[in-house]
């Protein structure tokens, strides 16, 4: 329930996405965000945008420059090219392993936000073509970003992975 009581016991961090989201009918009593606030916020979401803009265009040096040293990169453990990646190198080896299984892709990110200080939630589309199955798909996806030092340092993502693995040729048709 959105009742203000109920919102008023909610974490701190929750209260703040509530307020990002412009509810703040439902929050009698939380203050409404700064201009800093609102800000950090936007800036996160062009970092965001920026960093698979990059990544789409095969420029990993300047994308990976945008992530720490040790970051983490966790894709789902389903995906031939799922599992934990750490470092930069281990972002170049996912995208190593990941580009083989498609002749293109695209990635839009449609919304980011602050869920908690130095905590990005991002939403979008993630689509291409397979190579092995020549079919095209576009799935949902959802990312959680936590920077550190105003880079990202852990990227955990989720998506459709059955619509995923169908287009690759490898998954169960969906249930009728």
């Amino acid at each position: 329930p959105n009742t203000p009581e109920v919102a008023r016991s909610w974490p701190p961090h929750l209260a703040h996405v509530f307020r990002m989201f412009k509810r703040e009918e439902a929050l009698s009593g939380v203050e409404p965000l700064t201009t800093e606030e609102e800000h950090t916020m936007t800036d996160y979401a062009a970092y965001v945008r920026e960093f698979y803009e990059l990544f789409v265009a095969g420029k990993m040096d300047e994308a990976l420059e945008m992530v720490t040293e040790d970051v983490e990169w966790r894709a789902p453990n389903c995906l031939p090219y799922g599992g934990v990646y750490n470092g930069r190198q281990g972002i170049a080896d996912y995208t190593g392993n990941a580009v083989g299984n498609y002749e293109y892709i695209t990635v839009e990110v449609e919304d980011a936000v602050e869920a908690a200080p130095g905590r990005v939630i991002t939403t979008g589309k993630f689509g291409g073509k397979t190579t092995a199955a020549q079919t095209e798909f576009q799935v949902p996806f959802c990312q959680i970003w936590e920077f550190r030092d105003g880079k990202g340092a852990v990227l955990e993502y989720w998506n459709d992975s059955g619509a995923v693995l169908r287009a690759l040729g490898v998954g169960p048709s969906p249930a009728p």
